[in-house]
């Protein structure tokens, strides 16, 4: 939701937004309902369902789940989509409701209604995914009410799951949060427990979206109560399963929604009652927007009334901006949208001239001196007007940002910034045509010592120890790479970092800069997934859009039952969904195949998502017969960015069955070693090449610098590197190959006038 027309005064319900911002609702960039708080490690992690923009049918409209967090309750940052109904195999394409997530035992579990489906469960190893489905099934199945799931654990260890519209219901859950013992309890819905109802649809109040907790061995129930539209109110046990008591009514019926969806917490020594509602421009009954309140309960425990405001909470904390602040943390936006970035993580995008960003209670301190951002533009490029207390206010500093060469070419830029100390809220407005640029992370700087500029090429972040951005001069700092999942460490760039150690120490004796090198893991080398269905089908989904057909694993291979023809070769199909695909890189996709009777087969590689656009420059057409036959293809990656793709092969033309196995997509790397002869040179010298990298280590030590040089076989010098030394383990460094083309070359390192060691090399596809 690109949403310019924030800056549009109107009326809704309570609200009236005029070009002021406000801190409510909390996201802006896209319609988000159904928050499910979760705190962990100082910050508060947030998941969301996502109203999309255009309704089907007029109906909700819901097909991921969001995650965001927040260190001071004022600044969100967006972690894109958690999950999505293509995180189950079991699913249909809408009815992502209402989510709530728990950790537990070094998991995150997420608990997922999908309407008319039930209650699956995912898990992953951090807060924002990926998330995986261990089930294959729901783990609670039923209908239409089966949805709104909270879950809690006990101070005993025992976890409890509730759910229901207008129905009640609950289950223990065993210890690995991902079955329960026992059976499904209801529970006896009374006036006295959970309040009078206003019309004669039902005796009592509750209608859905229960939340329990505890607080203070007392016991409570949230929930939304009807008729509709809905107001929030309550209920207290002295037991997680009743009986239940009915308080009253916590936040009444406002905000333009029909739905109201509560999570409550307490963070940093205060509580905050989240819910939704419909004030974004355009916003509804399917159109919502997460909100939160402070609050302070009444000295017996129970809650006041809590209204809806545009306010927001005062900070919880300030924010420092002397650390790496990722582009898409915010407390305001006007006209930016958020979408992943080639680096990782999220970026700010879709930004126009006269877009900002506000950031709260940002503490300068005594003072900054400079900023820094990393942006990426396949335009002219613009600017970033920082300004303090509003989007025309204070002028601090113009970062000017050229562009870079295309949208996934990311540099730093830089400029000075005078009179910014305290505590104040910053903007960053976007001056440019067009969209000048897209923004992943920023960072401001003060104060003395030498700059320690820290970049990452792949998925991966760098920790620092200590941690800080300036370092008094012979300051020793501890650099550690940690691969985001799917990712491996490969080595460090600098001027005085090279090499693969990890972690690394380098000392402050002037500014420096250092990239850490992430490199795509993969099985047996170069493995992205593979597919030989001897342990089912592997999350492999077989699309039915017209005429019939089943699928199922026979024998290790995926049988393709077509019973009635499709009018299309993609009206039929097989596709694995979670292919992720690096820009510039070519792949090796190979696979087994054959029919009942002669036919044809139609491979593609696409978007996961929506328009589904081809990634291939033709589809690729197979002829099968009742012979089992290996087929093979090649692709190079040619979008700007990276993402996750799918592979899909169509068979929905002809009638017999067809066979699939022993899938595999590899990736195609053009360089390999060869080293024919040793020409002279110390054999404890390690030489290795991977994806392009050629990295050397050697115990060896000499006094100067080791020179890496590669020579054509005429003589001609093609490259050059500075290895790293080190005082006493020798030296060890790397070298990025893929510029060079294939052919024969001579690769020394020097020390001084001294050739080390010298190899011949092919680089050869």
């Amino acid at each position: 939701m690109k949403n310019e027309r924030m800056i549009i005064p109107f009326m809704i319900s309570l609200f009236l937004f005029t070009t002021v911002p406000a801190d409510n609702p909390i996201i802006q960039t896209i319609y988000t309902a159904d928050p499910a708080p979760v705190v962990h490690d100082e910050r508060v992690y947030v998941y969301t369902s996502h109203d999309e923009d255009v309704l089907e049918d007029n109906f909700f409209t819901m097909k991921e789940w969001k995650c965001y967090s927040s260190s001071d309750m004022v600044n969100w940052t967006d972690h894109g989509t958690a999950a999505s109904l293509k995180s189950f195999n079991w699913t249909s394409n809408n009815g992502a409701w209402a989510p709530q997530g728990i950790y537990r035992n070094g998991n995150f579990y997420l608990y997922c209604p999908i309407h008319m489906k039930g209650i699956g469960v995912l898990v992953s190893d951090n807060p924002w995914g990926p998330f995986t489905d261990p089930l294959g099934k729901p783990l609670i199945s039923g209908g239409s009410g089966d949805i709104d799931p909270t879950v809690f654990i006990d101070d005993d260890e025992q976890a409890y799951l509730y759910w229901g519209n207008p129905y009640l219901k609950y289950v223990k859950l065993n210890q690995n949060m991902v079955s329960y013992s026992g059976k499904i309890e209801e529970i006896n819905l009374t006036v006295e427990s959970f309040g009078r109802r206003s019309d004669t649809e039902r005796a009592t109040s509750y209608e859905e979206g229960p939340w329990l907790y505890k607080r203070n061995n007392l016991y409570y129930m949230v929930f939304a109560g009807g008729p509709i539209s809905e107001h929030i109110a309550y209920s207290t046990s002295s037991s997680p399963t009743g009986p239940w008591t009915y308080r009253g009514v916590i936040m009444p019926t406002q905000g333009g929604s029909f739905t109201n969806h509560a999570g409550v917490i307490d963070f940093k020594g205060k509580s905050y009652f989240f819910y939704h509602n419909a004030a974004l421009p355009g916003g509804g009954g399917f159109n919502r927007s997460v909100c939160v309140e402070q609050f302070s309960y009444n000295e017996d425990g129970t809650f006041p009334t809590i209204n809806m405001s545009n306010n927001g909470p005062p900070p919880a904390t300030n924010l420092d901006p002397y650390d790496t602040i990722q582009a898409e943390t915010i407390c305001w936006e006007s006209g930016i949208e958020t979408a992943p970035c080639s680096e990782g993580s999220m970026m700010v995008t879709s930004i126009s001239n006269g877009d900002y960003i506000k950031v709260k209670s940002v503490d300068f301190g005594d003072g900054a001196s400079s900023f820094e951002v990393r942006a990426a533009s396949g335009s002219s490029g613009g600017s970033i007007e920082l300004r303090l207390g509003s989007q025309t206010g204070t002028l601090v500093g113009t970062c000017n940002i050229t562009g870079t060469g295309g949208w996934d070419i990311w540099q730093n830029f830089q400029c000075d910034i005078s009179d910014c100390t305290g505590i104040k809220d910053m903007f960053l407005v976007f001056k440019g045509s067009g969209e000048p640029f897209r923004l992943n992370w920023y960072m401001f700087d003060g104060g003395s010592g030498y700059r320690l500029s820290v970049q990452t090429s792949g998925l991966g972040t760098v920790t620092r120890s200590p941690s800080g951005s300036r370092y008094s001069e012979d300051t020793p700092v501890t650099l550690t790479a940690v691969p985001e999942e799917g990712w491996e460490f490969i080595g460090w760039s600098g001027e005085d970092l090279s090499g693969n150690q990890n972690p690394a120490s380098i000392v402050m004796d002037n500014d420096k800069a250092v990239t850490a090198l992430f490199s795509r893991s993969t099985v047996d080398g170069n493995l992205v997934f593979n597919g030989d269905f001897s342990s089912g089908s592997d999350n492999w989904t077989l699309n039915v859009w017209s005429g019939s057909a089943t699928g199922s694993v026979i024998d290790g291979e995926y049988n393709i039952s077509i019973e009635s023809d499709g009018t299309n070769n993609h009206d039929i199909q097989l596709v694995q969904p979670e292919l992720f695909l690096e820009n510039g890189k070519t792949y090796v996709v190979t696979f087994d195949a054959y029919a009942v009777s002669n036919r044809s087969l139609e491979a593609n590689v696409e978007m996961a998502d929506e328009p589904w656009t081809s990634y291939l420059q033709e589809l690729q057409s197979f002829n099968l017969t009742d012979v089992k036959q290996t087929f093979t293809f090649k692709f190079t990656m040619e979008e700007l960015t990276n993402v996750n793709g799918r592979l899909g092969f169509n068979v929905g033309i002809g009638k017999p069955s067809v066979f699939i196995d022993n899938v595999s997509v590899k990736i195609f790397d053009p360089t390999e070693t060869v080293f024919r002869k040793r020409i002279k040179g110390s054999s404890e010298i390690k030489a290795r090449i991977r994806y392009s990298v050629l990295s050397l280590e050697s115990p060896v030590h000499l006094s100067g610098k080791y020179i890496l040089k590669v020579y054509s076989m005429k003589g001609q010098l093609v490259k050059t590197a500075s290895l790293m030394r080190k005082s006493e383990n020798g030296f060890s460094g790397s070298v990025d190959l893929s510029q060079i083309s294939h052919g024969y070359y001579i690769v020394r390192v020097e020390n001084g006038k001294k050739i080390l060691h010298s190899l011949k090399m092919v680089l050869a596809e």
